[in-house]
């Protein structure tokens, strides 16, 4: 077991983009007639292994990468009323040096509106498996007024620490 670090990684947040030969669909939101959607994408977002004693060694560039994700979709939602959805889309990248999850170190999004925060959301991901590139999503209700909604222009991951085993354990 040790502990990984992320590096922050922010998007724009948009419209959705139209369907086009040659290019996968967009997989969030679940239902794109369901209401208005703000869209955006990340190509990555990665934990790197900590110092070998589990330390945080501070510039989590310099370590090895532990797991992440891949080609992240993050959808906003308003559907009728008040209700709004984050839905988010990834693929797991197992194929680096350990195994984590999100069950005690969720990921935090933030939705964001001319540089201010406007709603935060937790995400315990799934196991991200050695070996493995499984499709992850989540969706979850998130509270913004009509005026939020309206003026939401991006999303943040934030820098987190997740705890990880060694795929050769």
């Amino acid at each position: 077991m040790g502990i990984c670090t992320s590096v922050p990684q922010a998007c724009t947040l948009g419209r959705l983009p139209p369907r086009t030969p040659g290019r996968p669909d967009a997989q969030v939101p679940e239902r794109a007639d369901a209401g208005p959607v703000r869209y955006g994408r990340l190509s990555h977002f990665y934990f790197f292994e900590a110092g070998g004693d589990g330390a945080d060694q501070g510039d989590a560039d310099q370590g090895d990468w532990a797991y992440g994700f891949l080609d992240i979709e993050i959808a906003v939602q308003k559907r009728g009323g008040s209700d709004c959805w984050l839905e988010i889309y990834c693929t797991g990248d197992g194929f680096q040096s350990a195994t984590g999850t999100g069950a005690e170190h969720p990921l935090l999004v933030t939705l964001t509106a001319g540089g201010k925060d406007v709603a935060t959301a937790r995400w315990h991901y799934p196991p991200v498996l050695c070996g493995n590139s499984d499709p992850l999503s989540h969706a979850v209700a998130i509270k913004l007024s009509a005026r939020e909604f309206e003026t939401i222009d991006g999303a943040r991951l934030w820098a987190e620490q997740a705890v990880s085993r060694s795929c050769m354990d």
